[in-house]
């Protein structure tokens, strides 16, 4: 899924900024990847969220903290497989 994003950032489809987080910091595909959305230093008015479901209300909060008005989640593991947190 991210590989998606990224090849139309660079293909030009996406103009604008892309910032990958990763817990574990380094890089993906070429990208730094940020621990958290607020190591981030810019205004972010979207992000798009693919995570476990256990691990979204922990980033939501994030989202919050930073301002983020815009969101989408792209998930599994809330209802449709039942409770696994």
């Amino acid at each position: 899924m991210v590989l998606n994003f990224v090849k139309n950032k660079e293909r030009g489809v996406f103009k604008g900024k892309l910032f990958l987080i990763n817990p574990k910091g380094g890089e993906i595909l070429g990208y730094p990847a940020y621990k958290s959305v607020l190591d981030i230093k810019d205004d972010i008015d979207h992000i798009v969220i693919i995570i476990l479901a256990k691990f979204v209300p922990r980033v939501l909060e994030e989202c919050e903290e930073k301002g983020i008005k815009a969101i989408t989640i792209i998930s599994a593991g809330f209802s449709e497989i039942g409770d696994r947190t």
